[in-house]
């Protein structure tokens, strides 16, 4: 509970069904009756029921973290976690950036309603969240870069608020290739906020301009994916702006 109250609803969403599955096993046992053969066991039951190395290294860092917080409160004593190695042989999950097709269908589809956003995590490599928090203040035209200093943070539910780069490193500045330049100074002339993906009107009349919420965002990219032709048979999108990052 502690830890969730510092982490993204992203990043809990990853954690969640794991959190349960741990609790399941050992929920009713006094913490100082779990064993490193315990979390061993369940890790190799990750990896038989086909999960990835990702996925299977959360597993060991949530119990990691439930020892560490039981250490600090004198709960238990050491770690057993610290001497549980990672199964071998588990599956490495492969990084899809977009094929030489869809970066097509993407500029082919710069008009469409949000057309610039994949556009721009394409060119620039930013994070959906770090995009999304950018302001015009951010992109320098005569220096032809773009400063990125920060990031959107959706833990507090509906309202975002700004938070560092996950990293120091990601605070960095972003050339403006030729492709995207003239593109980001016809949205500048055009601009209704001072950010540079705001927030759009609401349905209900509400009105636009400010920080993107996780829900418009979503419903902002669905649009898209429909009127740019990335959208599945199943009625989801088959592009995500984690893919674009990889076609930088």
């Amino acid at each position: 509970r502690q830890h969730r109250e510092t982490i993204t609803d992203q990043t809990w969403k990853n954690y969640a069904a794991h959190y349960r599955s741990i609790l399941a096993k050992h929920g009713s046992k006094p913490i100082t009756d779990i064993s490193a053969l315990d979390v061993t066991n369940h890790l190799m039951q990750a990896k038989a029921q086909g999960y990835s190395a990702t996925v299977v290294n959360t597993i060991r860092s949530l119990y990691r973290m439930i020892f560490d917080y039981a250490i600090v409160n004198e709960c238990a004593q050491y770690n057993p976690v610290t001497s549980v190695k990672l199964p071998r042989g588990l599956k490495r999950g492969k990084r899809t950036a977009p094929t030489d097709t869809q970066i097509k269908q993407i500029f082919a589809a710069a008009d469409a309603p949000f057309g610039l956003f994949p556009i721009f995590l394409l060119c620039t490599g930013c994070r959906k969240s770090e995009a999304l928090a950018l302001s015009w203040d951010d992109v320098d035209f005569e220096g032809r870069e773009i400063k990125i200093t920060k990031s959107l943070d959706y833990t507090s539910g509906a309202n975002p608020k700004y938070k560092p780069p996950k990293t120091d490193a990601g605070i960095r500045t972003v050339p403006i290739i030729d492709i995207l330049y003239d593109m980001l100074q016809q949205a500048y002339i055009a601009r209704t906020s001072d950010l540079v993906f705001p927030a759009p009107d609401s349905n209900r009349g509400g009105k636009g301009g400010g920080l993107m919420t996780l829900r418009g965002y979503e419903g902002h990219w669905n649009k898209y994916c429909e009127a740019a032709g990335f959208m599945g048979s199943d009625g989801k999108p088959t592009l995500t702006a984690h893919n674009l990052r990889h076609g930088t």
